[in-house]
Parts: structure tokens; sequence; C-alpha cells
């Protein structure tokens, strides 16, 4: 494809990640795919650095315009905004939280608290291949995460056990 015709890496990670997302749907929910959750759940905080991760973001942006989760926001004071979401297809639950506190980067993620959904897609795997990567100024260790190309991210976050 010559350069100029190409897409930005910003529309080529969210059609790439709307087509995960529609994976899902066809196939139940994303509850069942663990690596889904692996990424969605990717949390600066847990690991002392500052950083987002653009996969984690995108999905969790498009799961919002997909309408997919019934949403509770709930108090807390360790986040800015936290809510409970809730699946509407397994009736799992999800805890959403962002903050824009942490200097210089606001963050979210969504992580398990009951998954009610039988595992479709295969286990997570160490490094996590990503297309979009981190971005902050405390990356994690290049251990943990390996640049691919979209597609790869995609095969990743949908293959099946």
């Amino acid at each position: 494809m010559p350069e100029q015709n190409k897409p930005s890496p910003t529309r080529e990670l969210f059609a790439a990640l709307e087509g995960v997302i529609e994976t899902y749907t066809a196939r139940g929910c994303p509850c069942g795919f663990p690596r889904f959750l692996q990424i969605v759940s990717i949390d600066c905080m847990d690991m002392n650095a500052l950083f987002a991760c653009r996969e984690t973001e995108g999905l969790i942006k498009l799961l919002r315009e997909h309408d997919l989760y019934d949403t509770q926001i709930i108090e807390a004071d360790f986040q800015t905004e936290t809510e409970y979401w809730t699946c509407r297809t397994c009736g799992s639950r999800l805890l959403w939280g962002w903050s824009d506190a942490v200097k210089k980067i606001d963050r979210q993620y969504l992580k398990p608290v009951v998954i009610q959904a039988s595992p479709l897609g295969a286990d997570p795997a160490v490094p996590i291949p990503l297309f979009g990567g981190f971005y902050g100024e405390k990356l994690p260790s290049s251990r943990f995460w390996l640049q691919v190309s979209s597609a790869e991210m995609a095969q990743y976050l949908t293959q099946l056990r």
C-alpha cells in the first residue's frame, strides 16, 4: 500500500479493535476471552509506573460505544471515577476506574470482579503482543510486551482455546 494511502496508526488500531469487538459479540461477549480481560485490566498503578496502554483505552472506548455493559457509579476514594460494569450477555461484573490525578497521565482500566462466561478464548501470554503499545513517562519493561502488527494483535485477542 503506498505510504500516502496508509491509515494513521490510531485509525488502524481502532479498525482492528472494532473487528475484535465484532468477533466477541458474534461468539457471545468479550468476557469469555481471557486475553481481552488481560488487556483491559492493564493499570500502571499495579506496576508503580506512569503509563497508559492504547489497546486498553481503545477497547474500553469501543465497549462504551457498543453499549455492551450496564454501568453503576460507585464511590471510591482511590479513583476520580469508578463504576461497576455488568455484562448484558453473561452477567459478569467488572470494575472500571479512571483517573487523571496521576501527574501528566490519565488512564482507565476494567478489572474482572466476577466472570460468569465460560472461557472461549486462549489464555493470556507474556510478552503481550500490542500494536499501539504504551505511552507515558515510566513505561513497563520491554519483557512485558512485544510490538506487532494490528492484524497480529487482533489475532492474539480473538484466538480460541
